[in-house]
């Protein structure tokens, strides 16, 4: 028999049924909006500090020019900086738009690498060569003390490489102490465009081919492979890489070049925040010949794992000392103002599962420079340097 229904019990049914949508609908919006209310209410009691301290400094601080963009830079600076990683770093608009010129090997500068040293200065570890400084007579582990008159320490880290970069034709005067002859010296230098090189090639007269390699920047890999290339037509029979003062640079430029000189395996691996793992592999395809790896206490990210990763394989033996042991690889992530973090997102391992950080690798000669040769490292003849001696006697033999 079938049954009947009325209009009306059908306009109810549908009546009903949309009062039930509406309240499940009703009560999962409630539940997201009493969610994000929570999240914004923990927010506002996370960054109370910081509006108290602004309160205060906006009441009693007695210098009239307070600039509140600069607090919030040192907030932001100073954040990233608290980080346990050690190695995540905050840039603002200027060292961000640096770092890319940088990246492109074409920028405007002095024409040097420098680290911050928070007990001392601007430490020179690289001058390149024909480059403004090198002209103006800047040397490598040259310590940059003063910049236009301003203290680096009282300047800080960022505010003392923004001092020394500029437009390019102006001048910028450097007061350098110099510690290998004790002088402190103003030296003027005139910005101009860099070129940089990142590697440096050639075929010394027993047979063995010797690639220095300043950084794993963006392409040095196809500068490496061409490198590596024409040694060996020109009869190389042995290799030295030198990775000494190396402040690492890109996974993908550092998996490029080990490819070339590794068999079929995995060169790299790493884990992400949730647990992903991921690697990087070679192929079978390999330079085959004996190599040694110059690597030191100055050698960072990959450069230590790029000695790490031949001496796994036993492909390479390392002389040098112990190295800075970096196991986090870093993501740049551009801000709405041109600023920018530079913060760790992946720990990394060596293709054995083996984890630099905190430890470095140790070589299989352990060989030290003394202070005067690092000091002079970039003008040592190889005969006058014990790491590059030790390499040669190994392959020679």
């Amino acid at each position: 028999m079938k049954r009947r229904f009325s209009i009306g019990s059908m306009i109810a049914a549908v009546l009903l049924t949309a009062a039930v949508t509406f309240n499940i609908c009703y009560v999962a919006i409630w539940n997201h909006f009493s969610a994000r209310l929570s999240a914004l209410s923990e927010r506002e009691e996370e960054y109370a500090k910081l509006n108290e301290i602004r309160a205060y400094l906006s009441e009693y601080y007695i210098l009239d020019d307070l600039d509140h963009e600069t607090l919030i830079e040192g907030a932001a600076e100073g954040m990233i900086a608290a980080l346990p990683d050690g190695w995540s770093y905050y840039m603002n608009e200027s060292d961000y738009a640096a770092s890319l010129d940088t990246e492109a090997d074409d920028f405007v500068g002095i024409g040097v690498t420098a680290y911050f040293d928070e007990s001392a200065g601007l430490r020179v570890t690289e001058v390149y060569t024909d480059s403004p400084a090198q002209r103006a007579g800047i040397r490598f582990f040259d310590l940059i003390v003063a910049v236009n008159g301003q203290d680096t320490l009282e300047l800080g880290s960022t505010a003392a490489f923004d001092a020394v970069r500029g437009e390019e034709g102006t001048d910028v005067v450097l007061t350098v102490f110099r510690a290998s002859t004790g002088e402190t010296l103003e030296i003027t230098v005139t910005r101009a465009r860099i070129t940089e090189h990142e590697l440096q090639s050639e075929l010394l007269d027993n047979g063995i081919g010797y690639i220095r390699i300043s950084s794993f920047a963006e392409n040095v890999n196809v500068q490496f492979r061409a490198a590596v290339e024409e040694l060996c037509e020109k009869g190389a029979k042995s290799l030295i890489f030198d990775v000494r003062f190396n402040p690492g640079g890109r996974l993908d430029v550092l998996a490029d070049m080990l490819d070339l000189l590794l068999p079929e395996g995995t060169l790299i691996r790493w884990v992400d925040k949730n647990g992903r793992e991921g690697s990087l592999s070679s192929d079978a395809s390999r330079i085959d010949l004996p190599m040694v790896v110059l690597a030191h206490e100055y050698s960072y990210s990959a450069a230590e794992f790029f000695a790490a990763a031949l001496q796994e394989y036993g492909a390479a033996e390392v002389v040098g000392m112990q190295t800075t042991g970096k196991c986090f690889a870093q993501t740049t992530y551009p801000l709405s103002d041109g600023s920018a973090i530079a913060i760790s997102t992946l720990q990394y391992t060596t293709p054995s599962g083996r984890s630099l950080g905190g430890v470095g690798i140790t070589p299989d000669y352990e060989v030290a420079l003394s202070y005067e040769q690092t000091v002079k490292f970039t003008t040592l003849t190889f005969e006058d340097d014990p790491q590059m001696c030790k390499a040669v006697e190994i392959l020679t033999e």
